[in-house]
């Protein structure tokens, strides 16, 4: 089953992706951050695909998988606002990344259902994105992070 959560900028009517819904092979359900934000998404996820989305650390944090979807428009973008392409979360273990083309996506939402591979990834996300061990841990944290 596919859950498709439309970006918040994105001020096309749901009603615009009928035809994805209507033709695709697997069931597809499609989200605006009014029905559901994706903050509450994510938690219930096997995996997630997304474009340089916060949603991709959202996902790391909670060892969700996640794919990093790329076009050229998208590369170049990347290129020219932080002197790469190669992006850091994909070069850190924690996403599969997958330029535009459907048959590799398919093959990298394939690669989820093998263990070694999505426990790999998982591994890299709880050593990227450690939880805290103590009560107010991340509380703390957070304050010294302020403290000037």
């Amino acid at each position: 089953r596919v859950f498709i959560s439309l970006h918040p900028g994105d001020k096309n009517e749901k009603s615009v992706y009928d035809e994805l819904v209507k033709f695709s092979p697997v069931p597809v359900e499609i989200f605006t951050r009014a029905d559901f934000p994706s903050a509450e998404i994510v938690p219930g996820m096997d995996a997630v695909v997304v474009s340089t989305s916060s949603v991709g650390d959202m996902a790391s944090c909670q060892r969700v998988a996640r794919i990093d979807f790329f076009d050229y428009i998208m590369r170049e973008s990347l290129k020219a606002a932080i002197g790469t392409s190669k992006w850091e979360p994909h070069s850190l273990g924690l996403s599969s990344e997958v330029d535009v083309n459907p048959s590799e996506l398919a093959d990298a939402i394939i690669d989820f259902s093998q263990p070694e591979i999505r426990d790999k990834m998982l591994k890299k996300a709880e050593e990227h994105f450690p939880l805290p061990t103590d009560v107010g841990g991340a509380i703390k944290k957070m304050a010294d992070s302020l403290e000037i």
